[in-house]
């Protein structure tokens, strides 16, 4: 005689933990193992196992309409309120930062889909979940790859319909993605996606422009005044020296910043590395190594004079306010170049305090500990 389990239910009520385990890319029995540990006596295993199965057959079943989640909110096959609805999508499309990290900066092709074995060993995270966090991503991509810069979040919001932060958070990985930004490096290891993501977030809030038609490229125009800077600033040699004494009397009178002469020293070259950065904002190959630049050319000069992250943010704030005291012969040129250096040393400012925070055998403590 054949046996037969048979669940009736009014209305569909999702179960959270056995969705999770989905999510996850657990498999059936894997979920079943967790899952008859829990259960009350008299509960036969074979029912618990139909009760799994029975759940991940529904959500296999839905998934293709999460794929497209206002057609999902909007479909009665599985009548749930629109806010579990809405829960289910932003659960769907959340993700594991250590799986991200690995994709961040990486062309989102076949090959890397490949990696996701490796990534999955490394993350520590099962390959099924590591395969739909991939996907979400791509597609969320190909949705909003023709979306004007400036709206790319309200854009994702709205034909994903995810929070404000989730929708952030993957216009941030887009950009990194789009503009190959390097996070493989060695000195790179110690950051994690939380970092990067924030670098992101103030990249493209200063350092692209304001009237972007697509999520590629840092805005030349900001490159080509930074070089003007660099050009105007070179014919005076009187004029950097003056910006010096400036920012040292501005950290002087306003701060307890170490004001030595091994800093002094330091300025100048510090000086020429933050412009060559901004010079470079026009050349993908430079741009696509903009972090490892920051660490050598920026934050190791620091540490090196023994600055600490509040001392870079104290000083990078006096390059501000000091340069907009010095004398430029054209008003016009010197709204301009103000404006371009505000840019430039606060997106400079923003990430290389936050990328200061390093572990406690990175080379830089070694750096400074000499």
């Amino acid at each position: 005689m054949s046996e037969f389990t048979i669940f009736l239910e009014n209305d569909f009520v999702v179960d959270e933990n056995i969705f999770s385990q989905w999510l996850m890319g657990l498999t059936v029995e894997q979920t079943y193992e967790g899952q008859k540990q829990q259960v009350v006596n008299g509960i036969s295993p074979k029912t618990v196992y139909n009760y799994v199965l029975s759940y991940y057959r529904a959500f296999e079943m839905f998934e293709s309409y999460l794929h497209r989640p206002r057609y999902f909110i909007g479909q009665f096959l599985f009548p749930l309120p629109i806010e579990v609805k809405r829960e289910l999508v932003e659960r769907y499309y959340s993700f594991d930062e250590t799986v991200m990290r690995e994709l961040l900066g990486k062309k989102l092709n076949s090959r890397l889909r490949k990696d996701l074995e490796d990534i999955s060993i490394k993350s520590k995270i099962p390959l099924g979940s590591c395969r739909r966090q991939f996907d979400n991503l791509k597609r969320i991509l190909k949705q909003v790859e023709d979306t004007e810069g400036q709206r790319i979040i309200e854009d994702i919001e709205q034909k994903f319909l995810l929070s404000t932060k989730l929708a952030s958070q993957y216009a941030h990985i887009i950009f990194m993605s789009n503009n190959r930004l390097d996070t493989s490096r060695r000195k790179l290891t110690y950051y994690n996606f939380g970092d990067f993501e924030f670098c992101a977030s103030v990249l493209s809030q200063y350092w692209t422009p304001t009237t972007s038609t697509n999520l590629e490229g840092f805005d030349e125009n900001l490159a080509l005044d930074i070089r003007d800077v660099k050009l105007a600033m070179t014919r005076d040699k009187g004029q950097v020296e003056e910006y010096r004494i400036a920012v040292f009397q501005d950290l002087k009178t306003h701060t307890n910043v170490n004001t030595s002469d091994k800093f002094s020293h330091q300025f100048k070259f510090l000086y020429r590395n933050i412009l060559n950065i901004g010079c470079d904002l026009y050349n993908a190959k430079e741009t696509k190594d903009i972090f490892l630049n920051l660490m050598e050319k920026i934050i190791e000069p620091c540490v090196l004079v023994g600055l600490s992250a509040s001392d870079m943010d104290l000083l990078f704030s006096s390059m501000i306010t000091s340069f907009a005291l010095l004398s430029f012969s054209d008003t016009t040129l010197k709204k301009r170049y103000i404006a371009a250096m505000t840019r430039l040393l606060t997106g400079i400012r923003l990430m290389s305090t936050r990328l200061y925070r390093v572990p406690k055998f990175s080379p830089l403590t070694r750096i400074r500990a000499s």
